[in-house]
């Protein structure tokens, strides 16, 4: 029987199964990618695109920025190669 496998999470100090402590950081650190490219497309004032990402890493960008009024995002191309864009609102 295999036995699960426990580590103490950075971000919260608790114990938790390998997977989830991976999913937790993989969530801050899109959460930072995308406010570090929605700071960068206000500074600009152009589109940023960024790298292809699963519909799932997709999601937590688009829901890292809802709250940003200055800035809309948008998913373009088709699977495999599909990225959020983040454009400046002109305002």
């Amino acid at each position: 029987m295999p036995t699960s496998r426990l580590a103490t999470c950075a971000a919260s100090s608790q114990t938790c199964a390998l997977p989830i402590c991976y999913k937790n950081r993989r969530k801050q650190k899109l959460r930072g990618i995308a406010l570090s490219a929605a700071s960068r497309a206000k500074r600009q004032h152009a589109r940023v695109s960024l790298p292809p990402m699963n519909a799932y890493e997709r999601r937590l960008i688009h829901l890292a920025l809802v709250e940003d009024a200055e800035v809309t995002t948008h998913s373009e191309g088709e699977d495999p190669a599909r990225h959020v864009v983040i454009t400046p609102l002109r305002g």
